[in-house]
């Protein structure tokens, strides 16, 4: 929520603004939507549905999977980074 909300602050400086925030707006709903992914994607690969939920461990689970992918987004936006594909290996390690 944070990081949205100073994407969007950000965006009020004329000119840099709307690149910078873009970007952090960016990495933030690509980290957001890879842990709710990897969240949704563990529970179904473990025979369990999405009935039995106890919340507070499903906020850790999405914190880590968050975090994993904002690094991942991170690496990607950098020259030089892996492929999607060698980045999926590794995570998978």
């Amino acid at each position: 929520m944070a990081a949205r909300l100073g994407a969007s602050v950000i965006k009020l400086i004329p000119f840099v603004g709307p690149l910078v925030g873009g970007a952090a707006q960016a990495l933030f709903t690509g980290a957001s939507t890879y842990a709710l992914g990897r969240f949704v994607n563990d529970r179904f690969a473990t025979g369990h549905d999405l009935d039995s939920l106890d919340m507070d461990k499903v906020k850790q689970e999405l914190h880590k999977h968050y975090q994993h992918g904002r690094e991942l987004a991170e690496k990607w936006r950098q020259p030089n980074s892996q492929t999607q594909d060698e980045s999926t290996d590794n995570q998978e390690k």
